[in-house]
């Protein structure tokens, strides 16, 4: 049975803007990996690390 919350129209706008913040979040840690692993090959892996630690840190802090 579906939600009656998930018929109304009021309920898309929400879906939508979260669904592109995620979407935005993903991009931009991806773009940014990949721009690192171009320019530092050699040491790609320490920084590659370093860079999704720094991007996940501001999540853990205001979540707490």
């Amino acid at each position: 049975m579906i939600n009656p919350i998930l018929k109304t129209k009021r309920f898309l706008p929400l879906l939508i803007i979260q669904f592109l913040g995620a979407f935005n979040d993903n991009l931009f840690k991806n773009m940014l990996l990949v721009m690192i692993a171009y320019k530092m090959a050699a040491q790609a892996d320490i920084l590659l690390s370093v860079v999704v630690g720094l991007f996940i840190l501001p999540f853990f802090y205001f979540l707490i």
